[in-house]
């Protein structure tokens, strides 16, 4: 399974992709009790990870995949290879390069988009 975000799918799967799960956790001291832990509920996930655009027009294949994180101002359903899926907004996107014009390394986050999964949900 490819990744996607929205209407774009992926060429390649990234090389590397990181999935975060958190929770709000929150110390609170109270006096002559010590402190307790007040849990708030889960934090929106984040997938980060690095790819690679190798051949021919990399840097052609590159702009493309920016031209999609420039137009997503909205939250689009993002499929991750293991299947996972979930709204995100696509919030950062950098090329590291590598001085071999066949081959562009990029890295990418997305973040959930917690209130639109709620509504679907």
């Amino acid at each position: 399974m490819l990744m996607q975000f929205g209407g774009f799918v992926f060429k390649e799967n990234p090389v590397k992709i990181n999935i975060k799960y958190g929770r709000n956790l929150n110390m609170v001291n109270i006096t002559g009790c010590g402190s307790i832990i007040l849990n708030r509920g889960k934090t929106p996930r984040v997938a980060e990870g690095e790819g690679v655009i190798v051949g021919r027009n990399t840097l052609r294949k590159f702009t493309e995949l920016m031209a999609v994180f420039d137009e997503s101002e909205e939250s689009k359903m993002l499929v991750l290879p293991n299947g996972e899926t979930f709204w995100s907004f696509f919030s950062k996107l950098s090329m590291v390069g590598e001085g071999d014009v066949e081959k562009i390394r990029y890295s990418f986050e997305f973040v959930e988009d917690c209130v639109k999964g709620w509504q679907d949900g």
